[in-house]
């Protein structure tokens, strides 16, 4: 019995000598089959890596970490948000509106009054003066919550009101501008007091076709 063990030891022993021999074989061919493969992915690596050397704001980007470029991108939501304030600060509503109205339309869903005031760092009470201010305007709605009381907030068209107001104020300023038609001290000045006016009312009437063809669309598509 220990012979027969012996010898089948020895056996598998030599097939497995025979096996090792051929084994350089088999791997060379396995990493030759691995580096074909490879192949595609390491040309693809190196062209990618070109481009970037090649673009120098794609390079900058690479080279900087996850967390720069995730401050970098906060950074330019807020410059957003600000230059929105200020625009809308320019028609006479308050910065913090037009703040509460630029992180809406960076928002995908409806928020929270709180998560606008964690946001923006406004008041309770900012904020919700700008979105009561907002949905009068037709710039944004609120959503009730089944078994809440508190309401969600997203941004919406609107800017057809707006626009409107802005046309109103425009035409009070083109009427002042009529009426300083007479105290000009001569032609010159009168030809360019004409040219501001022309302007003006140039710009009213193109916004008020768009208004029009805007209405148009709307009713067209219900």
């Amino acid at each position: 019995m220990s012979g027969g063990g012996a010898v089948s030891q020895g056996g598998a022993e030599s097939r497995g000598g025979a096996t090792g021999r051929r084994d350089p074989e088999r791997r060379e061919a396995g990493r030759d089959s691995d580096a074909r493969e490879g192949a595609p992915r390491d040309t693809e690596r190196r062209s990618e890596q070109r481009e970037v050397e090649r673009d120098p704001e794609r390079r900058e980007v690479a080279g900087r970490d996850p967390d720069e470029r995730d401050a970098d991108e906060r950074d330019e939501r807020q410059q957003f948000i600000d230059a929105l304030g200020d625009v809308l600060a320019s028609w006479n509503l308050p910065r913090s509106t037009g703040r509460v109205y630029g992180a809406l339309l960076l928002h995908a869903e409806p928020v929270t009054f709180d998560h606008l005031r964690a946001e923006l760092q406004l008041s309770a009470g900012a904020v919700s003066t700008g979105v009561r201010e907002l949905v009068s305007w037709g710039l944004a709605r609120t959503i009730p919550q089944a078994g809440s009381r508190r309401l969600l907030v997203e941004a919406a068209g609107g800017f057809e009101q707006l626009l409107a107001a802005s046309h109103e104020r425009t035409r009070t300023f083109i009427r002042v501008l009529d009426a300083g038609a007479a105290l000009v001290d001569g032609p010159r000045a009168g030809e360019r007091l004409a040219d501001v006016t022309a302007l003006f009312e140039g710009y009213v009437d193109a916004g008020e076709r768009m208004l029009r063809a805007r209405a148009r669309a709307a009713r067209g598509s219900r």
